[in-house]
């Protein structure tokens, strides 16, 4: 409820014309379906998650985190789904339906989950593991996928051997479905990437490359991949991207020092 007695989360809720049709849960956030035809889903983080940095930069992160997707959107409109818009810890997406492959991932990974739950240890079982595996491997090893990880690299959002945006952990059944023969990234990136200074202090800078993903699309532009107005609106939402996330990171210094603050009170 706000201050000016408007519950804005039911008021959102009813215009997206959210139900209670849950496809997806993590530790970070919820997917529920939205729109009157079902063809959207609204990405809710949970208040009490593991991501802090959404909580703690506040709307400039999801701000940040919409303009990224509306690029890679832009730049790769087979592989990704459009953004909608953000609002209230969360935002809304074109609804990528899962194929058979995706439902049994997801079924499996919903057991893991409720293994921990019960026993403490989230597990597979063997012919699940296998079967998880394999798959992962068949998405990651295809042709298509290995072009689309060279260009994320490059731009900044995939990163070998770091474990939140491994291009290998994001091909993962649950994280890249299959449409038409595509494979299309349904997880929602961080704007951010956290970094270390020489003292060991933690911080947070913007994930994408800017200066590289112009390189990326003028070269699209030439050869035929990017068109003209592709182009336009990416450059347009890179520098969206630049405010909102200098603005997230701010926020977060902010709250890392008032944090410090206190930790020496």
């Amino acid at each position: 409820m706000s201050g000016d007695g408007v519950n804005y989360e039911v008021v959102l809720r009813n215009h997206l014309h959210l139900g209670q049709d849950v496809v997806g849960e993590g530790r970070e956030k919820v997917v529920t379906v939205a729109g009157e035809r079902g063809d959207k889903v609204w990405v809710q983080y949970s208040r009490d998650g593991e991501n802090k940095d959404a909580l703690v930069a506040g709307p400039e992160f999801f701000k940040a985190q919409f303009y990224l997707h509306k690029i890679l959107h832009e730049l790769l409109p087979d592989n990704f789904p459009d953004y909608l818009l953000t609002g209230q810890g969360g935002l809304l997406v074109e609804r990528i339906p899962a194929d058979e492959d995706a439902k049994r991932a997801n079924d499996i990974m919903q057991l893991v989950r409720q293994r921990r739950l019960e026993t403490g240890s989230g597990y597979c079982e063997s012919d699940e593991h296998e079967w998880l595996t394999q798959k992962h491997n068949a998405i990651y090893y295809s042709d298509e996928y290995q072009t689309l990880a060279r260009v994320l690299e490059y731009i900044g959002v995939a990163e070998v051997g770091d474990r939140d945006r491994d291009a290998y952990e994001l091909a993962v059944p649950v994280n890249t479905y299959i449409v038409d023969g595509h494979p299309v990234i349904i997880e929602t990136m961080d704007p951010l990437v956290k970094t270390k200074s020489e003292r060991g202090t933690e911080g947070r800078d913007l994930l994408l490359n800017i200066d590289r993903l112009g390189e990326v699309v003028d070269e699209g532009v030439v050869v035929g991949k990017v068109t003209e107005e592709a182009a336009r609106k990416i450059r347009k939402y890179a520098q969206r991207y630049k405010v909102n996330a200098n603005s997230a990171i701010e926020s977060w210094m902010v709250a890392r020092n008032s944090l410090e603050t206190l930790t020496e009170l």
